[in-house]
């Protein structure tokens, strides 16, 4: 990206992008709608991301442990990422979906980021 007029190189989208990306859940949700392509319901959402970010597979995941993380994702991580634009979240639908800008940030997420916490 070029940079802009009075700004730096990641004003703009990427710079909403660094603000929420870099965290693993965060990472994680992103990583799988993109993947998807479209709508997932929270809970079947919730299941993936602690399923990746504790590196087990989904019969292998405590009810306690998905439970957490549908709590995170719903009150912190969710809320961050829809008002950068990089998923679209309604809170009372409990469903989560790709946006335009979804693709773009699964491409930062799977590179060597700046802002990776890995």
């Amino acid at each position: 990206m070029a940079a802009k007029e009075g700004g730096n190189w990641f004003d703009g989208a990427f710079g909403d992008y660094f603000a929420v990306l870099g965290e693993e859940h965060r990472d994680a949700v992103v990583e799988i709608l993109a993947d998807e392509g479209s709508s997932v319901g929270l809970s079947e959402l919730a299941e993936r991301v602690a399923a990746e970010t504790r590196g087990v597979s989904l019969d292998g995941l405590p009810a306690s442990d998905v439970e957490r993380v549908e709590l995170s994702l719903h009150h912190n991580h969710l809320p961050k990422l829809d008002e950068a634009g990089v998923v679209a979240y309604a809170s009372g639908e409990k469903h989560v979906a790709p946006t335009d800008d979804t693709e773009a940030a699964d491409d930062l997420v799977g590179s060597d980021h700046p802002f990776s916490t890995v």
